[in-house]
């Protein structure tokens, strides 16, 4: 440590903070001429004796000054180099330090018709760089230097250029960035659009009427998928300027026309789906709520079928589809008419039925595909087995749904597909055939004694339909028979293209009946699985009224059957073993007749809906668990052909 000796009362250290000398700007002081010092003498170099011989051109210092001095002297002075001799280049050195000398006393000086070089006009903004930094700091070097550069010419020019090129590339590569955004986005939009088109093709939408709707799109600024999907609901292409009325009533500052609000783009790339996030939902539903206000104004429309058409219309616009994946059919001998193993007449007369139901619903839902299948199988089960009868049993029934002489002829009768269609007809006219009951409708159609004899095979109709579907290829309908437009619940007529599917790759079935206003009331949110939105599920609800039968999902055995109520909240259950999954229908209302170790076929019953146990209202609660871990149902059943998300959802449910 420095002692420091401290300061005299009132005083200070001696030289601590005493005022510095006043610094001026640098000038070169005023002085005599320094002296010119004698250098070592040089041989001079000869000189022509001819009298034609020209005077030495005096020198830029000699101009300066106006006197002209001669070899002896210059080499006194030692202010310039020898001059080189005829034939002789001038060294180096000697330019560099002529340049620099020159640059320093008159900045970059040029000859009359001489040329500058770079190197020269660079040397005098330097120099002038300097002479500015003398009298005024970087400031005044920067502003020198700068003025100097500006007016040369030839670095003026040089700079110019440079900058020039710069900005060239700086163009060039934002416009080559702007290229490759504007292509990759042109893309995108592209394959969206396509799978737009694609949707509403594969619900009947052909190329001739495609263009129509976008023609009708363009002069109505409004979505082609919504004109479209509300042409079919009429039977007739709709007013557009009506429907922007209409529109601009509900929306009067277009803040919510946006079909596309809210959708994510999911792993399949074009196609999208509403996402998980708040904002995405209020979107998605703020545009809901105007397109369904204004069309359910719309003449002909009620709420009903405003908000079928506005979501016909979203999952064109997000590109969703039906999706079919091959059928290997059922392969394991499970399959069974009235308990006996299906012999190959029955898959034959299977096959042409499901075609037939194909052709006489171009483009219809899954869900009003599956029913009529379901509906149209079991019928044939309980009638014929499936098999096409040529004896008159009953009265005088003939063929494969015993129909009476007064259903058609005994030639027609025992044709498959012409009775199939006419069982069709029979079928669509009976009022809500789509949300009713099968049991009750295939009754409804047949008018037997024995009217719960449908209900009791449609469990081994279901397991038919799923194995065979996918196999089976639309059937023309006979020419002879109009099928009739089916209408759906509220008028909605259905068309399209009858792609969709009902199963694929096996005998695996929705474990209810669509037709008994089934509801997906909750989804699965468990594990990795976990929805941000709901509650924590390891299962699937689904909401049905109390006694709705419940159906095994596959083939299977059963593992566990419970009597108790209660039984830790489970109520009334059974869990059944398919094959690698393990499957809990819960909450039944009624004890299960099913034992351990009984069998069961799909689509089987396995009990009825109730609300025992730890339940608020009637439902089935479905899950799955593989290799002792809770799987999430859809994806698992979606690769087995099942899709529950055909079926409808209680509100608030949000879409899967």
């Amino acid at each position: 440590m420095v002692n420091v000796p401290k300061p005299p009362l009132g005083g200070k250290i001696p030289g601590a903070g005493a005022p510095k000398p006043h610094v001026s700007k640098m000038v070169k002081p005023a002085g005599p001429a320094a002296p010119n010092l004698p250098a070592p003498a040089r041989p001079a170099a000869p000189v022509p004796s001819s009298p034609q011989a020209r005077p030495p051109v005096p020198t830029r210092a000699q101009q300066a000054t106006g006197k002209v001095i001669g070899s002896a002297d210059r080499a006194a002075a030692n202010t310039e180099p020898a001059e080189p001799g005829p034939g002789e280049k001038p060294k180096l050195r000697d330019r560099v330090g002529k340049e620099v000398r020159n640059a320093l006393s008159n900045g970059a000086h040029t000859e009359p018709g001489e040329k500058q070089s770079l190197a020269s006009a660079a040397l005098g903004v330097g120099a002038a760089a300097a002479r500015g930094f003398a009298t005024g700091n970087i400031a005044g070097a920067v502003k020198s230097g700068g003025m100097a550069a500006v007016k040369n010419k030839r670095l003026r020019n040089l700079i110019l250029g440079i900058v020039g090129g710069l900005v060239a590339f700086v163009l060039v590569l934002v416009g080559g960035l702007g290229l490759m955004i504007y292509s990759v986005t042109t893309a995108a939009f592209a394959a969206v659009e396509q799978a737009s088109q694609d949707s509403a093709a594969s619900a009947g939408v052909d190329g001739k009427d495609l263009d129509r709707y976008r023609e009708l799109a363009t002069k109505s600024d409004l979505p082609w998928q919504v004109i479209a999907s509300l042409a079919k609901t009429l039977g007739e292409d709709p007013d557009t300027a009506a429907l922007a009325k209409l529109l601009d009533a509900a929306d009067p500052d277009h803040e919510a026309r946006d079909l596309g609000a809210g959708s994510v783009v999911t792993e399949e790339g074009a196609t999208r789906t509403i996402g998980n996030v708040d904002a995405e939902k209020t979107a998605a539903e703020q545009v809901e709520k105007v397109y369904v206000t204004a069309m359910t104004s719309y003449p002909g429309m009620d709420a009903q079928k405003a908000k079928a058409t506005y979501d016909r219309a979203l999952g064109w616009v997000l590109g969703q589809s039906q999706r079919c994946a091959p059928s290997s059919g059922p392969g394991d001998g499970t399959l069974t008419v009235k308990g006996a193993a299906m012999t190959g007449e029955q898959v034959e007369n299977t096959k042409i039925i499901l075609g037939v139901i194909k052709s006489a619903l171009p483009g219809a839902t899954t869900a009003d595909l599956t029913q009529a299948a379901h509906i149209t199988i079991a019928t044939a089960i309980v009638e014929s087995r499936i098999t096409n009868h040529d004896q008159k049993v009953d009265h005088t029934s003939l063929g494969i749904f015993q129909q009476q002489d007064w259903w058609g002829s005994d030639e027609q009768r025992l044709r498959p597909d012409w009775s199939t269609a006419r069982f069709l007809k029979a079928l669509f006219a009976v009022p809500g055939w789509q949300v009713t009951d099968p049991g009750v409708v295939a009754q409804t159609v047949q008018v037997s004694a024995f009217p719960d004899r449908y209900t009791q095979f449609m469990g081994e109709a279901r397991g038919i339909v799923a194995a065979y579907w996918a196999q089976s290829p639309p059937v023309a309908i006979p020419a002879d028979i109009n099928v009739g437009v089916p209408i759906a619940p509220g008028g909605v007529a259905i068309g399209g293209s009858g792609q969709s599917c009902i199963v694929a790759g096996g005998p695996w079935v929705l474990p209810f009946d669509i037709g008994s206003s089934a509801k997906i009331s909750d989804w699965f949110s468990y594990g990795d699985a976990l929805r941000l939105d709901q509650r924590k599920h390891d299962g699937i609800d689904i909401s049905m009224p109390e006694g709705s039968p419940v159906y095994s999902a596959s083939a299977g055995k059963v593992i566990a059957s419970s009597g108790n109520r209660e039984d830790g909240g489970l109520g009334y259950y059974v869990i059944i073993q398919h094959g690698e999954v393990y499957a809990r229908y819960l909450h039944f209302v009624r004890p299960p007749t099913l034992k351990v170790g009984d069998t069961v076929t799909p689509g089987q019953q396995v009990g009825e809906v109730g609300t025992t146990g730890d339940s608020n209202g009637n439902h089935l609660h479905f899950d799955l668990t593989l290799a002792g871990k809770k799987i999430d149902p859809v994806p698992y059943m979606l690769e087995r052909g099942v899709d529950f998300r055909i079926v409808p959802l209680l509100p608030p449910t949000r879409p899967y």
